[in-house]
């Protein structure tokens, strides 16, 4: 059975514009403020520095989310930047190299909707083609309108 892994890289600015987003519809995500900067905390979570006015005071504080409520909001990220996501699988969120990474594994029964099982299972190997890209050149443009995309 064919497995897909998924991964979906942003960068801390990215990130924290996941978290604007996610806050739109999860009020209770983080306490209203501006988010000045994000870091890992070595466990999987991700702290929060917020900047709180009232009047003429400011205060900075500093939160952590845990890891299934990060996952949620980079998948929000992702719905609201029309990057696909599936529905189904394993989905976890981590910190590498400076950046943070939404990971994503489908198994062989949650592909099957895909159509992608069906190649371990003898069917055709040929990869499919858009009619529009089946006579064009390899060198060619194809726009999206003209390959029916």
């Amino acid at each position: 059975m064919p497995r897909e892994i998924r991964k979906i890289i942003l960068d801390d600015e990215e990130l924290v514009q996941a978290l604007l987003s996610y806050r739109r519809v999860r009020e209770d995500l983080l306490p209203p403020g501006q988010i000045l900067g994000v870091k890992p905390d070595g466990k999987g979570d991700v702290v929060i520095d917020i900047e709180f006015k009232f009047g003429p005071n400011e205060r900075r504080d500093l939160f952590t989310l845990k890891n299934p409520k990060l996952v949620d909001a980079l998948i929000r990220f992702c719905i609201e930047n029309n990057i696909v996501v599936p529905r189904q699988g394993k989905r976890a969120a981590h910190h590498q190299n400076g950046f943070w990474i939404l990971e994503m594994h489908l198994s062989g029964e949650e592909l099957e909707h895909t159509g992608l099982a069906r190649v371990a299972d003898g069917a055709s190997r040929e990869p499919l083609k858009s009619p529009a890209l089946a006579d064009a050149p390899l060198n060619a443009t194809v726009s999206r309108r003209s390959a029916g995309i």
